[in-house]
């Protein structure tokens, strides 16, 4: 897919959402050990420390602290 998904703030959160790609961008359950298929247009929260694929690449979300 020419654009595969949109990372974007919203709020203090950064969010993860698949454009409809066709071959879709998953992310990592560590507590399932597999891999979450994200549906299309809906955002996914990331939490530090997340792993994500997309594109034949897997990527790792590192973040500083939240406020207080």
């Amino acid at each position: 897919s020419r654009a595969h998904a949109l990372v974007r703030l919203h709020g203090w959160d950064v969010e993860l959402i698949d454009l409809h790609s066709t071959n879709g961008t998953f992310v990592w359950q560590a507590e399932h050990n597999t891999w979450q298929r994200l549906r299309p247009g809906l955002p996914h929260v990331l939490a530090p420390g997340a792993r994500l694929a997309l594109g034949g690449r897997v990527l790792s979300f590192r973040t500083s602290a939240r406020p207080e």
